[in-house]
């Protein structure tokens, strides 16, 4: 309870601390609100939390260097103990050469048990005007090495963007594996995953963004699922 009270207090800070700086040119940022059936974060193959879960986000972002803070958190709604409840706490540094885009950063997770920290790259290659391919690798590091394993957990695939009757959508597709993180066993093909998206305008600068995702599993333990839903993101600050 206390850390959860923590969580929430924090997130209230930086949306305070946000407020202050959207005025300066040189920072943007965005509050996200958005509830989801399944944890979306779930991109290794590896077991996780079933069920409804509100997920809100504040991120800061420092324009001319690109220097990027993300206070994400994600609730179970009937109080699990399995997972569900999570809070992230994300440092990113991005850098785009032409084509080619990484970020690079630290992440904190407070989660259900022993937390973790990843050390992070993404990196992404336009290869037409709207396609790209993305290769993500995440190196987690337990807190407490003795109740939990790291592992380095990745994925890559395509994105692809598209009209359709005049509204245009995003589509993901990408398969994601672990080095037998968490103690589990290797599965470095594990499971494959369809994301479709669109961003509908809301109201002023608010936005809905839905999205429909498929997992298959390759293999790995994971099951067949249909799961998705749907976030509502408002901007703050310039964009440069």
């Amino acid at each position: 309870m206390r850390k959860t009270l923590a969580i929430l207090a924090a997130m209230l800070a930086f949306v305070a601390f946000s407020s202050k700086v959207q005025a300066e040119s040189n920072f943007s940022g965005s509050v996200d609100v958005g509830a989801y059936s399944a944890y979306m974060g779930s991109t290794s193959g590896l077991p996780n939390f079933e069920g409804w879960l509100p997920q809100q986000s504040v991120t800061l972002k420092h324009n001319p260097s690109g220097v990027s803070l993300c206070v994400w958190n994600s609730a179970s709604l009937d109080g699990r103990k399995n997972g569900g409840d999570e809070t992230d706490v994300t440092l990113t540094i991005s850098r785009t050469f032409g084509n080619f885009s990484v970020d690079a950063g630290y992440a904190y997770w407070a989660i259900t048990g022993p937390d973790l920290q990843d050390i992070f790259l993404n990196a992404t290659y336009k290869v037409a005007d709207r396609t790209s391919l993305f290769f993500c690798l995440d190196g987690v590091i337990p807190n407490e090495p003795t109740k939990l394993e790291g592992g380095v957990l990745h994925k890559f695939g395509v994105k692809q963007s598209f009209s359709f009757v005049g509204q245009k959508f995003a589509l993901k597709a990408f398969v994601g594996g672990h080095d037998g993180a968490f103690g589990s066993k290797p599965e470095h093909f594990a499971v494959g995953r369809v994301d479709l998206s669109t961003t509908i305008g809301v109201i002023g600068k608010l936005t809905a963004t839905p999205v429909l995702c498929l997992q298959i599993p390759v293999n790995g333990d994971c099951e067949t699922k249909v799961f998705g839903g749907a976030n509502l993101s408002l901007p703050f600050g310039e964009n440069k």
